[in-house]
């Protein structure tokens, strides 16, 4: 389901917004080495997400909204960003009541996508 949903915002189906937090917590999650993926094609990675997504400087929140606050700058972004939704596996931010924004699973934005979102 992720996949489909960058094809959507890498073909411009849907307007993808992300904080520099977001793209710092995939780098550092990605590199692990539990996963043995090159430092250098996550880098590339991130570059081209941030190519296709507009990228907001968050990194830290003012404001407390997860139980996590981890999560807080997540929050902090899609305000800012004036998005529709978050998508997220996240269970913190899940059960978050944040006005105006909707708290996703990827495989329920998917399902709003319509047919051939994903492809050019």
């Amino acid at each position: 389901m992720p996949e489909r949903i960058l094809e959507a915002a890498r073909h411009g189906h849907v307007s993808g917004i992300v904080s520099l937090h977001i793209l710092g917590e995939l780098r550092e999650v990605l590199t692990r080495s539990r996963f043995g993926i090159d430092p250098a094609l996550v880098d590339a990675l991130i570059e081209e997400i941030a190519g296709f997504c507009e990228v907001l400087a968050v990194e830290h929140s003012s404001e407390s909204w997860s139980a996590d606050p981890d999560d807080d700058p997540v929050v902090q972004a899609a305000i800012r960003g004036r998005v529709d939704a978050v998508v997220t596996g996240d269970a913190h931010l899940l059960v978050l009541d944040v006005p105006g924004v909707r708290m996703l699973r990827p495989a329920a934005l998917a399902a709003e996508l319509p047919p051939g979102a994903d492809a050019d």
